[in-house]
């Protein structure tokens, strides 16, 4: 049996959200709580759920554009080098700016 390419063990993420006058109350948002994974070599995964369950925030800290809530673990992970985590943030980022252009018919 082969070791998996990809083990991922009890990866959580939370946000802190300040809000309240002058940011003084805190609240944590679980993005992504737990989650445990194993992908074999060849195998490939998908993620797929409803809208704001976490799937972008699991993706990104696969890839390593997001750190995970300390406590998790990744096991045995690809690593993404800083140039690679650079230019997927750039296409992130501009993904998300990008509007579709008005239509120029008459």
């Amino acid at each position: 049996m082969s070791h998996p390419a990809l083990k991922i063990t009890e990866l959580s993420k939370t946000f802190t959200d300040a809000s309240g006058l002058l940011g003084r109350s805190r609240r944590e948002v679980r993005a992504v709580t737990r989650v445990s994974l194993d992908v074999a070599p060849g195998e490939t995964l998908g993620i797929v759920g409803e809208s704001g369950c976490g799937k972008t925030t699991l993706a990104r800290m696969l890839v390593g554009l997001t750190p995970p809530t300390p406590g998790g673990s990744r096991s045995t992970a690809p690593t993404v080098p800083a140039t690679a985590r650079a230019v997927l943030a750039a296409i992130s980022s501009t993904c998300s700016r990008t509007r579709p252009a008005a239509s120029t018919r008459a």
